[in-house]
């Protein structure tokens, strides 16, 4: 096998569909895996339809739990390809096969799968095939999930697949999956996910008469005969909502067991005496400018973040007035300590992730709408309480497991992983000092990534809307603009601005895309239920009721005034002579 650009190809294994290589890729020097659609396949338009769609699919999705695609194309003999990292290590089912799995690493393993699936459903993409196999291990005991050849995208978020064709495997598939394939949802995966984790901690497959994991392998802790259960049950609504749930309770199980010694001792003396009441769950982050830490409060057992800043004050003004304040589209702070060196805010946890992982793909109004609306009242009650973001981004647009969306990270500075041209999308021009205009131009960045699945880019000096601003409808474009403008006076003044003008926006935006036009309802929720309501009520028998009360009415009237009801039987006669005579002819 040769291919243009790279050198060295060995295979590594065939599947039903694909081939996989080890190759060099030369310009860079690297090892890959490259993918080639079997021959067998070729002119086969569902297969190649599918195989294109996988690395397209992967090749919007950036998280270190999930393969990542480098390239694509075709082969100078007509041979669709593409490109992976090449991960050094093993997939789970040989790890399951050799039985060299610790307890505690196969919870890790499992919380890791739980983030990179819970990322892919965020943002609309159903796997499908979620299996051992399909998870690699690398040399560090980190979790990659692959083989996204049959995934599904979702579009608009509505939760599940249309194709009709069963695909998948068969002792993976949820009952949904194999009696309706078009039914699959984020729930299916679920389903994949409870049967790869009873196999991984007892070595056999669920059947309807297998014995719960507790009871299968002695050293296997009961309280993940629950977790398991639950996401095998046959009802889709009886599964747990999210992977996100699963990782949170699998977090509590371990209590910590898969970080290291250094970790644990350096949280410990991160919080001080607050650790005594708390139990270490996880590290969230670590870098030169502190750490945030997960912890469970021992006696009520709600978990909290914890959240360390050295040698900085950035951040403590507004938690300390925060702390004070309740507004449901802003994260509760539960408290604030100081010392000389750093300090700590402790909050509510979110467990939903945040914005930045659902973008993607662009929103549509109706999915785009309550959540700017709650940004727009969270970020109101803050200024109308004299308190300035000063770097508002997705990153700390949070969700809980309800997807209610909650604001965080006043006026911390951003996080230093972050490149210049990712703080510089939803920073304002003018970013000498944090103000409320400049909050408004940072939601503004946030919204035009939204709606146009990109971020703010400048061309000498100015923002260079890309063409699927250009599609958006021109009112709604006016919106953003008047958030975006580069002088600040020329900006909206206040929040209350900002949702005056989305509620003057007409019942529906047109957005074009290309030769066709997708219609998109902009009225605001609420007005939107209430119509739908209406809606499904049917008015005939309301008409009906209407007319016999006026009926009955006016003959009580004529009763009571026998010289009008003489006069109108009068004026109706000579009409009434016309009728019948149209009748006779």
């Amino acid at each position: 096998m040769k291919l243009r650009g790279y050198s060295k190809l060995t295979q590594l294994s065939q599947g039903g569909m694909a081939t996989l290589y080890r190759g060099v890729q030369n310009s860079l020097n690297r090892v890959v895996v490259i993918k080639f659609l079997s021959k067998s396949f070729l002119g086969h338009d569902k297969a190649e339809q599918l195989f294109d769609q996988e690395s397209l699919i992967i090749a919007q999705l950036n998280h270190p739990n999930i393969i990542h695609v480098i390239d694509r194309g075709i082969s100078e003999d007509g041979n669709p390809y593409f490109v992976m990292e090449y991960i050094e290590g093993t997939d789970l089912e040989k790890a399951i096969a050799q039985g060299q799995l610790s307890d505690n690493l196969k919870v890790d393993l499992m919380m890791q799968v739980c983030k990179g699936m819970a990322y892919a459903h965020k943002n609309g993409v159903i796997h499908r095939d979620i299996k051992p196999a399909n998870i690699l291990i690398d040399l560090e005991h980190n979790a990659h999930i692959l083989d996204f050849g049959i995934a599904q995208l979702v579009q608009g978020n509505e939760g599940s697949a249309g194709s009709k064709d069963v695909i998948g495997t068969i002792n993976y598939m949820s009952p949904e999956q194999i009696r309706s394939p078009d039914k699959v949802t984020f729930s299916s995966d679920i389903y994949s996910l409870g049967v790869m984790m009873f196999e991984l901690f007892t070595n056999k497959l669920p059947t309807k008469t297998t014995k719960t994991p507790s009871e299968l392998n002695p050293d296997f802790p009961p309280e993940l005969d629950d977790i398991i259960a639950q996401c095998l049950k046959s009802n889709p609504l009886d599964r747990p909502a999210s992977t996100n749930i699963i990782r949170e309770r699998l977090l509590k199980l371990s209590r910590g067991a898969h970080l290291k010694a250094e970790q644990i001792s350096q949280a410990s003396a991160d919080v001080g005496a607050v650790s005594r009441k708390f139990s270490l769950l996880d590290v969230l982050r670590k870098d030169e400018k502190g750490a945030v830490y997960l912890f469970e409060e021992k006696e009520s057992q709600n978990l909290i973040v914890i959240k360390k800043r050295l040698h900085s004050e950035d951040g403590f003004p507004e938690a300390r007035m925060l702390t004070n304040l309740n507004h449901p589209s802003v994260i509760k702070i539960l408290g604030t300590s100081r010392n000389e060196r750093a300090f700590i805010v402790v909050m509510e946890h979110l467990g939903g992730g945040c914005l930045k992982d659902r973008l993607i793909q662009p929103f549509n109004f109706d999915d785009f709408y309550p959540i700017a609306l709650h940004i727009c009242q969270g970020m109101k009650f803050c200024h109308d309480h004299f308190i300035i973001h000063g770097n508002l981004r997705p990153s700390n647009i949070l969700f809980n497991d309800e997807d209610h969306l909650k604001i965080s990270d006043f006026g911390f500075s951003e996080a230093s992983t972050m490149n210049q041209i990712q703080r510089d999308a939803y920073l304002p021009p003018e970013n000498d000092h944090p103000s409320m205009t400049g909050d408004i131009f940072s939601v503004g960045a946030i919204f035009y990534h939204m709606l146009t699945g990109f971020a703010i880019h400048y061309s000498d000096g100015s923002i260079n809307f890309n063409p699927n601003f250009t599609r958006l409808d021109p009112k709604l474009q006016t919106i953003l603009k008047g958030m975006l403008s580069k002088i600040p006076s020329l900006r909206y003044k206040t929040f209350d601005e900002v949702m005056s003008a989305f509620n003057r926006l007409p019942a529906v935006t047109l957005l074009q895309e290309n030769d066709k036009t997708l219609i998109i309802s902009t009225q605001p929720p609420v007005a939107k239920t209430v119509w739908q309501k209406v809606s499904t009520v049917s008015f005939t028998p309301l008409i009906l009721i209407f007319l016999l009360v006026n009926i009955s009415l006016f003959s009580v009237f004529l009763y009571f005034n026998p010289s009008i009801y003489q006069q109108l039987a009068d004026s109706f006669q000579p009409m009434i002579q016309k009728v019948l005579g149209l009748f006779k002819h």
